[in-house]
């Protein structure tokens, strides 16, 4: 697991996260302990949009103050992705990680900015 995460390929990266969302279903202490911990401290500096959307995929579905952690991941992207590919799976949320929207949660946009 430690070299998906650490490989260089962004594909491995989105693969680890793809299994830590799979963790969380399954089991959330493991994840807690073992997948949340190590994105907080060694992924929040991603620079891969495929990778931070996964992540943010991830993150809408942690409840805030579930996980330092997490909720670390959550702050760097709000901070950082300013950009519509990213922000849009946190759009529907407000900086404290509270739904402000319930229709919005399964909806994408698209950035006119983009177009």
């Amino acid at each position: 697991m430690d070299e998906l995460r650490h490989s260089k390929v962004f594909r491995d990266r989105q693969m680890y996260v793809t299994i830590a969302k799979a963790a969380y279903k399954g089991d959330k202490e493991i994840f807690k302990k073992h997948f949340a911990k190590s994105m907080g401290n060694e992924m929040c500096e991603e620079k891969v949009n495929v990778v931070k959307i996964a992540m943010a995929k991830l993150v809408a579905n942690v409840p805030r103050g579930y996980s330092k952690s997490t909720d670390k991941i959550f702050e760097v992207l709000m901070k950082n992705c300013k950009s519509g590919e990213i922000m849009q799976y946190l759009g529907a949320l407000e900086p404290n990680g509270n739904v402000k929207n319930k229709s919005l949660m399964g909806r994408r946009f698209i950035d006119n900015a983009n177009l």
